[in-house]
């Protein structure tokens, strides 16, 4: 395993011994918030790397090497995913796309990311790029603050991207150990 991969793990377990605790379960109660089972993961990880960037370069680690080097077609793959969408597919499946646009790191230069961003937007619509636009934000905030809890930047996401009826929680002990 190269150095920047392992040390990319590495900033993943000293995020959580420094407070990260992921939420891990979902409990849905409606068949629309079944879609919240699928953006768990990806929306844990990505809050994950938007926290360890800044140690990654500090480390000395160039910004391409963050991710695996499978990630030199992501952009064209996603660019080519996005165009097949269609606005009835919902904001979930935007935002699922938009979580690489605005990942930090990895091999898209700043035009690849510029033009698969406008991909988006002109697909998803003005009011779902609102959206897009107001998580981005809260990710940003979020990463730049020393608190590793993300139980509040979640919950916001969540809210925005239009959840209800179901829970999300760190361990079983429901409904105290989460929220939704």
């Amino acid at each position: 395993m190269p150095a920047a991969a392992m040390y990319h793990e590495l900033l993943h377990s000293d995020l959580k011994n420094s407070g990260y605790r992921q939420f891990t379960i979902g409990l849905v109660t409606n068949e629309q918030s079944l879609k919240l089972i699928e953006l768990l993961s990806p929306i844990d990880n990505e809050l994950q790397h938007h926290k360890m960037y800044k140690s990654f370069l500090a480390a000395g680690f160039r910004p391409e090497r963050f991710y695996a080097d499978i990630d030199r077609n992501s952009y064209r793959d996603l660019c080519h995913e996005v165009s097949s969408l269609y606005h009835s597919y919902g904001l979930s499946s935007y935002f699922l796309k938009f979580l690489t646009v605005i990942a930090p790191g990895g091999c898209g230069k700043a035009a690849k990311r510029q033009d698969a961003r406008e991909l988006i937007f002109s697909k998803c619509g003005a009011n779902y790029q609102r959206i897009l636009e107001e998580v981005e934000q809260d990710i940003k905030e979020w990463a730049l603050s020393p608190d590793n809890d993300q139980s509040g930047v979640l919950f916001s996401i969540l809210t925005k991207l239009g959840f209800s009826g179901a829970w999300v929680g760190r361990s079983k002990n429901f409904p105290t150990d989460g929220f939704l």
